[in-house]
């Protein structure tokens, strides 16, 4: 019954949707894991960004960025995932898609760690609205790059994309 269910369901959608489903019940577990008492202090080493523990660590940057404050918060990030996630990783790919997805989260976690030092502040942060604006940008740029024919736009988002990938995947 599962094999049928799962041969006329799942097999049949595309990999956007599948690496989307899959980032959703991450992001999903993760705040129903903060739910727990018993886990508190676990996710707020490990799935919380901050500066005051006088050095900056490498996980919490990335897992931060499954963390939602509420369900509303939650709930808006995976609709704008969802928003572009089938057509982004039939653009990228689906690892490049992912490797965006993550190194996206690491970028705008270490830019919320930069702004916090110079600012002085100690105020954690979570959640994945940066990670998504990056990744909207470079869909973007990517869209303007396949679709229109303006030889001056494909330039200089060309031009764009590659400062763009070679800060994020390099």
């Amino acid at each position: 019954w599962f094999q049928q269910m799962k041969n006329q369901y799942w097999d049949r959608r595309k990999d956007g949707f599948k690496i989307f489903c899959g980032i959703a019940a991450l992001n999903g577990l993760v705040f129903f894991c903060w739910r727990l008492p018993r886990l508190n202090h676990l996710m707020s080493r490990y799935f919380i960004s901050r500066v005051d523990t006088g050095s900056i660590r490498i996980m919490p940057m990335i897992l931060s960025n499954f963390s939602h404050y509420s369900i509303t918060h939650l709930g808006m990030n995976m609709i704008v995932l969802y928003s572009f996630c089938d057509l982004a990783v039939h653009l990228f790919g689906r690892e490049n898609f992912l490797a965006l997805y993550l190194s996206s989260g690491i970028i705008s976690s270490f830019t919320s760690c930069l702004h916090k030092v110079i600012i002085n502040s100690a105020v954690p942060s979570l959640g994945a609205v940066s990670n998504l604006f990056l990744m909207d940008f470079s869909f973007v740029i990517s869209f303007i790059t396949f679709k229109l024919s303006n030889r001056v736009v494909q330039y200089w988002a060309y031009w764009v994309q590659l400062v763009l990938n070679d800060l994020i995947f390099n």
